[in-house]
């Protein structure tokens, strides 16, 4: 009690509305729900187990031990792009096998129209009975059946967006950009090879308040195997609407460090 520093208010916020404050000794409000010890009060009713965080997205002891063991399954993510930055060559050789294939087909066409015109079949004139067939580019909904996950449109028209904001965009003042009408929020640059080994600083840039009903994180990272590990990541640990990716950050250190590009 002798090194607590002076409250600068006499009510406690969180007490009133949850008759708990997990805060405790350290609360500068602590007036209202500290005994003359320094024990902490709960308010008559009060039930364990009953104060929910209105913060998300924090990460957990487990997720961060995890993280820094490299025991965190990321199901494959990023191993496939890892394994197709290394062997470009393969790449460059399945490209040419593929353009060949192409300008075969192509030539099969040809010929194939020239011999339809030789026995007067006007193929480009041809009436098209069925006038349900399908035109235009093949879309991949047609023959991939999409994940519930994916199937979420944002609309941001005639939204206010508060855009990432680096050093400034953290979680209070996007709470007070709520309050004066922002729609949409997002937090600030995250560096995705520090989300991958655990660093504390830098999840703190994934919370996300209940008052968000629209949020977003904005990352950079460098290789396409680290933004798949970290796109796997996101998806399993994290609750968010978009992911903002910054792919040109004017930040000199990360360019210096191949961080970002």
């Amino acid at each position: 009690m002798q090194t607590k520093l002076p409250d600068i208010g006499d009510e406690c916020v969180i007490y009133q509305r949850k008759g708990f404050c997990p805060y405790g000794l350290t609360c500068r409000f602590g007036a209202s729900h500290l005994n003359a010890d320094g024990t902490n009060k709960k308010a008559d009713g009060f039930v364990e187990g009953s104060v929910v965080s209105d913060v998300k997205n924090g990460m957990t002891k487990d997720l961060q031990r995890n993280l820094r063991k490299r025991t965190f399954d990321f199901h494959d993510g990023g191993q496939q792009n890892k394994r197709g930055g290394k062997d470009r060559k393969k790449g460059r050789d399945v490209l040419v096998a593929a353009v060949e294939a192409k300008k075969s087909i192509v030539e099969s066409v040809i010929e194939a129209d020239a011999v339809a015109e030789d026995e007067d079949v006007a193929v480009a004139d041809a009436d098209i009975e069925d006038e349900s067939m399908a035109t235009g580019d093949i879309r991949d909904e047609e023959h991939i059946r999409l994940l519930p996950a994916e199937r979420k449109r944002l609309n941001f028209a005639g939204k206010l967006y508060l855009s990432p904001l680096t050093t400034v965009g953290n979680l209070p003042y996007r709470r007070i950009c709520k309050r004066l009408g922002a729609d949409i929020t997002c937090g600030e640059m995250a560096l995705a090879n520090n989300l991958l080994t655990g660093q504390q600083s830098e999840w703190a840039l994934m919370v996300r308040h209940s008052s968000e009903d629209l949020f977003g994180v904005q990352v950079c990272g460098s290789r396409p195997d680290v933004m798949g590990r970290l796109a796997e990541l996101l998806k399993a640990e994290v609750s968010v609407d978009f992911v903002d990716i910054n792919c040109k950050t004017s930040r000199l250190n990360l360019c210096l460090l191949k961080t970002a590009r």
